[in-house]
């Protein structure tokens, strides 16, 4: 398969690799973010000897240690007694010329032989002090890896200069693995799956209808428990942390609604939010102009939503075929995907102004109904402080300028006084009326083809 994107990490590999001396680099991520492949592209034509450590005992990582090194130099080994007598073997091969040596999953080597921190410690320190050795230690467990690198009191904190967490991919790489889809297409996928390159290299058949048939509510789907699955390898205990990201999916998004359904106190629901935090999965809406500032919790990983949001849904009808469940969890899908579509325009706001701080805000109107603003941001004009205000369309029709007179009527209920901008996103389209306005500079409009090009 053609590799896609991570032009920027590339080079940055690169830059790391033309120098001279030990460089070390800790790269960490969540799963399927594409760590290991981007490595692999990076060792492609170079001296470099790859380890990935498997799950199991230290017998089974210390067999791997042998295997990876034997097929690397062709020399037969038999497994390893001590970790130690492996870096040794491969100290002496990195004295011999520059290596690129990649221990790829290390959380699974420290979890069945605690000490190999300290043995790579030394590796780097003493072993190969004085060659051109590139050390690249990688892992899916996030907690894990920081912990290794940043805790003072392990072995490895400072040995690393080079740190990269690798993140979703843009939409614009993301678009690259779906080039035959419909640009409406791309856009659903994007924000049903994130930027997740692993996700995104699965088989679509045609339409974003037929992959998530396929692989959310068919029988043999590969993606149903993946919210699950993924705060499983990360967090413990297991039910807490479910029992929050579903919380927080049920619309529960204070934190007493959340620690009062979850059934714990508030000191412990207050330290699992942070860890969900911490690895991406949940985050808080940022309030702008007076909005309310107790924090609003929300599932901010767009494929552990999907699942949570929609997916689980699927349960209450399981008679049904898949095509038929998804014709009933339709609305629901709908009303996921204009959610999201919000991040997607928060995006570029953030990628097209000068911004200082973007959110959204919330309050009453003069009937005492809570009113929305989607985006709100101070950006900078001429090095002038302006405010703009975006609302975000994700609708079959085109935006009337009936909706644009009543955005207008709840921009005024945050009494701001600055220079305004109104930005106005949608995927269909607007009507002539707000065409018109454009056209006279009263408001900027971003559709499709602007949010794709």
């Amino acid at each position: 398969m053609e590799f896609i994107g991570r032009e920027c990490e590339l080079s940055r590999l690169e830059s790391i690799h033309s120098r001279s001396g030990v460089r070390t680099v800790v790269m960490y991520g969540r799963r399927k973010i594409g760590k290991s492949t981007l490595i692999k592209r990076f060792c492609e034509g170079k001296r470099a000897l790859y380890i990935q450590s498997p799950r199991g005992s230290a017998a089974d990582v210390l067999h791997n240690l042998a295997l990876s090194i034997s097929a690397f130099d062709g020399v037969g080994r038999e497994d390893y007694a001590f970790i130690q007598d492996a870096f040794e073997d491969i100290a002496v091969l990195c004295r011999k010329e520059p290596l690129i040596v990649v221990l790829d999953e290390f959380p699974f080597m420290i979890e069945n032989i605690p000490a190999a921190s300290s043995v790579v410690q030394r590796f780097i320190d003493l072993s190969v002090s004085g060659t051109d050795t590139m050390l690249i230690i990688c892992g899916s467990s996030i907690s894990v890896m920081r912990r290794e690198v940043e805790e003072y009191e392990r072995p490895l904190y400072g040995r690393f200069d080079n740190r990269m967490e690798i993140g979703p991919m843009p939409f614009s790489d993301c678009m690259r693995f779906h080039p035959e889809l419909p640009k409406l297409d791309q856009v659903m996928l994007y924000l049903t799956l994130g930027g997740v390159p692993k996700y995104h290299a699965m088989e679509v058949d045609g339409s974003y209808r037929d992959y998530v048939i396929r692989h959310f509510l068919s029988d043999t789907a590969d993606l149903r428990d993946e919210a699950d699955n993924m705060i499983v390898a990360e967090l413990s205990p297991r039910d807490r942390y479910i029992g929050i990201v579903n919380a927080i999916s049920e619309g529960r998004t204070s934190h007493k609604q959340i620690y009062e359904r979850v059934g714990i106190d508030r000191t412990t629901c207050t330290n699992a939010l942070a860890n969900l935090g911490s690895i991406g999965i949940v985050d808080t809406v940022h309030p702008m102009m007076g909005a309310p500032k107790q924090p609003i919790y929300r599932v901010s990983d767009n494929i552990v939503a999907f699942c949570k949001e929609v997916v689980a849904y699927a349960d209450s009808v399981p008679m049904m075929d898949a095509e038929r469940k998804y014709s009933v969890l339709e609305p629901r899908i709908r009303t996921f995907l204009g959610h999201r579509f919000e991040d997607m325009c928060t995006d570029y706001v953030i990628n097209h102004w000068d911004c200082l701080e973007i959110g959204k805000w919330w309050g009453p109107d003069e009937n005492r109904q809570i009113r929305e603003l989607d985006i709100v941001a101070t950006v900078l004009e001429d090095d002038v402080k302006v405010s703009l205000f975006g609302d975000c369309k994700f609708i079959n029709s085109e935006y009337a300028h009936s909706t644009l007179r009543r955005f207008r009527r709840d921009i005024e209920l945050t009494k701001d006084d600055r220079t305004q901008r109104i930005v106005l996103f949608s995927v269909s389209g607007f009507d002539d009326e707000v065409m018109d306005e454009a056209a006279m500079g009263y408001v900027t409009l971003v559709g499709l083809d602007d949010l794709t090009g």
